[in-house]
């Protein structure tokens, strides 16, 4: 099928991404970025049907890099997105302790790495509640709980941004994103909403199908125009 009626692509690169109903899976690319001026990132993918002043929202991500050397950007990346100069992620990087998150406002970036017993997870939920303007994101790990990784304003992200995925790198991996839900903050926890049902991504190309068709008359012949 088709993308869903809420999704939308940011600088789309048909060549490498597939997707299905319930994931998309991006193969990271040398060169793009999200980051101040440098906003090359390819295959950003955005959702947008959601209540920005009660959310809940969480995504499997599998695929993270591992933490590497300080010079590798390897990325996948969960964002609030208000456009290529204002928003907010959590994730992974390749040159950061544990769960990574940014926030960009402005062209300024803030970048926060966490705790280093989390360098070699490749596979976690990730998620942000938003109550108001505050966001907090958070990451839960296969066998863990519930961690907070960072709250902050987002008031400058103002009232349209979207739901968004990224990856990115030299290291060509997949990063895969199963399982997205959102929901209300007020009405479910994480462990609500990922008992509830996920988004589907794509929406269905069902051909037309006519039934109980009848003909004004039993026979024709060439040339005459038939009713029904």
């Amino acid at each position: 099928g088709s993308l869903g009626n809420d999704f939308r692509f940011v600088r789309e690169d048909k060549a490498n991404y597939e997707m299905d109903n319930d994931s998309i899976t991006i193969t990271q690319q040398g060169g793009n970025d999200l980051w101040t001026y440098d906003n090359t990132l390819e295959n950003l993918l955005l959702f947008g049907n959601f209540d920005r002043s009660d959310l809940r929202t969480v995504v499997k991500i599998e695929g993270l890099p591992a933490r590497k050397a300080s010079g590798n950007w390897d990325t996948a990346s969960f964002l609030l997105y208000a456009g290529d100069d204002d928003y907010i992620t959590i994730g992974k990087k390749g040159h950061f302790d544990g769960f990574a998150t940014v926030i960009e406002q402005a062209q300024s970036c803030t970048e926060s790495g966490g705790n280093s017993s989390e360098n070699a997870v490749t596979s976690a939920y990730v998620g942000f509640t938003v109550e108001g303007t505050t966001a907090t994101m958070s990451f839960k790990v296969e066998g863990g709980e519930w961690t907070t990784a960072k709250t902050v304003d987002i008031g400058f992200l103002g009232d349209a941004y979207e739901i968004g995925f990224g990856a990115w790198g030299a290291g060509h991996n997949d990063v895969t994103y199963p399982e997205f839900r959102v929901g209300k903050a007020s009405e479910q926890s994480y462990d609500d909403l990922l008992a509830s049902d996920p988004i589907t991504l794509c929406r269905s190309n069902t051909a037309p199908v006519i039934e109980s068709v009848t003909f004004d008359a039993e026979t024709y012949q060439v040339g005459d125009t038939a009713t029904v």
